[in-house]
């Protein structure tokens, strides 16, 4: 490969404990939090005590060839600046870390000062969490355009997120006038499935504002893979501002392999005999997961997914480690890695640890949907 591939925007926690909005944000197990108000499959299960780590991460990269990645923060996740210290300091080469200061009340040009001081080169404004019910916080406030003015002296970059539309641009528009040399990154491609979402691309028309596209696979969620509609407003975004003004970004870690109603009726919808079988027969065990594991929204995928690798492995990317299996005691017939040669650079197993969800999706709906669409 002839180019180095960085990620723009990704997350990493040490544990979710927080409140937004009044409702608490917590880690639970096996993947899942506590999501205000509901129980919600945070990150991929396999990642069991719902630790989103750097190391699990850079397996990540390394098999997709991402040499490094711009970690970005939201309130959701709850503030991480210090474990995002330690991250950086062991892996100076391949992260980029942004700090977060509570941008909810006042107080926060302090703490930025007290980042930058302790070596960020970038501070997070998850700016759509400021409409707040109590009022809200404006980007162009007299405590926040003296924390951009000293982000801009000291050339600290600044990463927002955005409320959809142009609810925000015209205060982003005073901050790019007072600091014309304070570089901006607008993230979730502004947003692009809401209305108004090209207000918030033009203020790349700026020579130190960028667009970065994290989250745009969850905005077009609905679709999957190819994402027909995010590749469109792409090319529209590259029309309107340039393509060296746009970054990619993954969102890391936020999927898991799942299959809904929503995709049983279209085996339904197809009218064949076969159609109204598959479709029966997976909302049983749909129904099963409603009871077992409602926290999906679905049903696993495991054994299509096991034929799936075995016909295209890249579809999952992999950890080489060396495997055992319990053959006594309670956790008999448990396949877990091997403690004992973790430091044995032989190494005979390879384990998934993550799956292209949207692109196995895809392969299964269309394959099953072919064969049910023909079968009578």
């Amino acid at each position: 490969m002839d180019y180095t591939i960085i990620d723009a925007h990704a997350h990493l926690w040490l544990r979710q404990d927080t409140v937004v909005d009044g409702l608490p944000i917590r880690t639970l197990e096996n993947g899942r939090s506590e999501f205000m108000g509901e129980i919600r499959q945070m990150v991929p299960p396999f990642m069991i005590d719902g630790v989103n780590s750097a190391e699990v991460f850079l397996s990540n990269m390394d098999y997709a060839q991402v040499a490094a990645a711009v970690i970005t923060q939201e309130f959701i996740d709850g503030i991480q600046n210090d474990y995002l210290s330690e991250v950086v300091f062991h892996y100076p080469n391949r992260f980029f870390v942004c700090g977060m200061c509570e941008f909810r009340k006042p107080g926060f040009l302090e703490q930025a000062k007290e980042l930058i001081a302790k070596g960020f080169k970038a501070i997070k404004i998850p700016a759509q969490r400021l409409l707040l019910k109590e009022g809200r916080v404006m980007l162009n406030n007299e405590e926040m355009m003296q924390m951009f003015h000293s982000m801009e002296e000291r050339n600290v970059m600044l990463s927002i997120d955005l409320a959809d539309g142009a609810t925000q641009v015209s205060e982003m528009e005073e901050i790019i006038q007072e600091c014309p040399r304070l570089k901006i990154a607008v993230g979730h491609f502004g947003m692009v499935t809401r209305s108004g979402w090209k207000e918030q691309i033009r203020l790349a028309r700026h020579p130190n504002v960028m667009i970065e596209s994290g989250g745009i696979t969850w905005l077009f969620n609905d679709e999957f893979y190819p994402f027909k509609g995010a590749v469109k407003a792409i090319r529209e975004v590259a029309d309107l501002v340039g393509m060296e003004k746009l970054m990619w970004g993954s969102d890391y870690p936020r999927t898991i392999t799942a299959i809904t109603y929503k995709e049983t009726q279209q085996w339904r919808d197809l009218g064949t005999k076969v159609g109204r079988f598959l479709a029966d027969m997976t909302d049983f065990y749909i129904k099963a997961y409603e009871t077992t594991s409602p926290h999906l929204g679905g049903c696993g995928l495991h054994d299509p997914l096991a034929v799936g690798v075995a016909v295209d492995p890249p579809l999952v990317p992999t950890l080489d480690i060396n495997m055992k299996v319990d053959v006594e005691g309670p956790t008999r017939g448990r396949t877990i890695g091997d403690e004992t040669r973790l430091n044995d650079p032989v190494k005979t197993m390879k384990v998934a640890v993550g799956v292209d969800v949207p692109r196995f999706l895809n392969e299964f709906m269309t394959r099953i949907s072919g064969l049910a669409t023909k079968a009578e």
